[in-house]
């Protein structure tokens, strides 16, 4: 008999609450996300049950593009972009209550003073960086390898629909 403990943990792994790395059979090896995914597509096409078909990762790598060079100009006009928006956002929102021939003008003055208030702020958070990171950068998570896998005795079928889906 199962403790009230030991149902709840089943229930949860039921429902995909706890990560578990998939196991079963390996239909394919990649070493690019984009061809396991073609794999998955055709084993999906040819009328597999999708929820049955996991890509496993491996070797995970941390990948950090640098995108541009910071500077105090850059930063002033995302600055004031930013700032426009909010701008206008805060003019739409107090301004819906004036008349209608002064509407425009406030909208238009909300934002340009959002913008000029963005840009001081940029300017300012640039200026107490100090000597810091001066680029602007993106990172993703990567594998290095990517497997398909299956449960455990279905990887022939998969294997079968994705070569009658690649003939089609």
């Amino acid at each position: 008999m199962q403790t009230q403990s030991n149902r709840g943990a089943n229930r949860q792994t039921i429902r995909g609450l706890v990560p578990v790395v998939p196991t079963g059979d390996v239909v394919g090896e990649f070493k690019n996300y984009l061809d396991a995914v073609a794999l998955v597509d055709r084993i999906v096409a040819g009328g597999f049950a999708a929820n049955l078909v996991a890509i496993v990762g491996s070797d995970l790598k941390t990948v950090e593009r640098v995108r541009g060079r910071l500077t105090y100009g850059r930063m002033a006009m995302n600055g004031a972009l930013n700032g426009a928006w909010l701008g206008l956002f805060a003019g739409l929102v107090f301004a819906s209550a004036t008349s209608a021939t002064t509407f425009t003008n406030d909208v238009v003055a909300a934002a340009v003073l959002g913008a000029g208030l963005g840009m001081i702020w940029g300017v300012a958070r640039m200026s107490m960086r100090g000597g810091g990171r001066q680029f602007i950068s993106g990172s993703m998570i990567i594998a290095a390898s990517y497997q398909v896998v299956v449960p455990t005795g279905l990887a022939d079928k998969a294997n079968e629909l994705a070569q009658k889906a690649a003939k089609a």
